[in-house]
């Protein structure tokens, strides 16, 4: 019984701990590039893009896990990335085990938006 009550309370223990780690890091709309490892983000957590006007965006680093992914995603609006002169749009380097998605309001239809890069410059790259 002691044993089977051991366990129990070891589970928990790690449940806990793990819902407790998941946190939000906020990005502010003045923010262009943002290095998830540097700001201590770890799988699990949420990448939270604060809505307005950018030129672009870079995050680097996002190392979530097969279980704990990553997510990125707008806050309080659409995040809307626009320039004609600089050779990217949204850039997501050196990352694995994220997930990106454009709204999390369901009255938006896009909560990211790429309108408009440089001459020959992706919008997105992965």
């Amino acid at each position: 019984m002691k044993r089977v009550l051991f366990i129990i309370l070891c589970i928990s223990a790690i449940l806990n701990q793990n819902s407790a780690a998941n946190r939000s890091h906020y990005v502010s709309v003045n923010t262009l590039n943002f290095d998830a490892q540097i700001n201590g983000v770890q799988p699990g957590d949420t990448i939270l893009l604060e809505s307005g006007n950018r030129r672009n965006m870079r995050i680097s680093n996002i190392q979530g896990d097969s279980i704990h992914k990553i997510i990125v995603t707008n806050s309080g609006g659409e995040v809307i990335i626009e320039n004609d002169n600089w050779h990217f749009g949204f850039v997501l380097s050196n990352c694995k085990y994220f997930r990106l998605t454009g709204s999390t309001d369901n009255t938006e239809k896009y909560g990211i938006r790429i309108l408009k890069t440089g001459k020959g410059a992706n919008g997105l790259s992965i």
